[in-house]
């Protein structure tokens, strides 16, 4: 009777923990495929965008065609240096993570994230319709929901 009970006991415990190993498995499914904060986003986006991003330099495999032209868009005529760069982005971040909820979950996943980053890094921006794909769907499209939220 004894040695019944103690393998019981053993099936409970090995059922109690195959079922806490399920749960952390389904959390961590779920915790890939949902939505993102904002902060949490962008670590996405620099982790899996920012580093497979990458220009095509080889002349030889970018367009030759001539490039859109800027009429009506700004465009700079030189470049310069941008002193306080830095500090005037870190005030726009402060000033956005101040007016944005932290808690809002209007981004993509990271796994969303982790599948564009591959799909950029299967070959270099060699034209400006590359370009524009990426600006597009990168950057404009995750960025509607900021603007989005502070229209309210």
């Amino acid at each position: 009777m004894e040695a019944e009970l103690v393998k019981l006991r053993k099936e409970v415990e090995d059922a109690k923990r195959r079922a806490e190993v399920a749960e952390r498995r389904a959390e961590e499914a779920q915790r890939k495929v949902r939505n993102t904060t904002l902060v949490e986003y962008l670590k996405y986006w620099h982790q899996h965008l920012c580093t497979t991003f990458e220009v095509q330099r080889d002349p030889r495999l970018t367009t030759a065609g001539p490039a859109s032209a800027p009429h009506g868009k700004l465009c700079p005529t030189y470049l310069r240096h941008w002193d306080d760069f830095d500090t005037l982005q870190r005030r726009t971040l402060d000033s956005l993570f101040t007016l944005y909820p932290a808690d809002q979950k209007a981004f993509p996943s990271p796994h969303a994230t982790r599948t564009q980053g591959q799909e950029m890094s299967r070959g270099k921006i060699g034209d400006h319709l590359v370009l524009d794909h990426f600006v597009g769907n990168f950057v404009e499209t995750p960025v509607r929901p900021i603007f989005a939220r502070l229209m309210k």
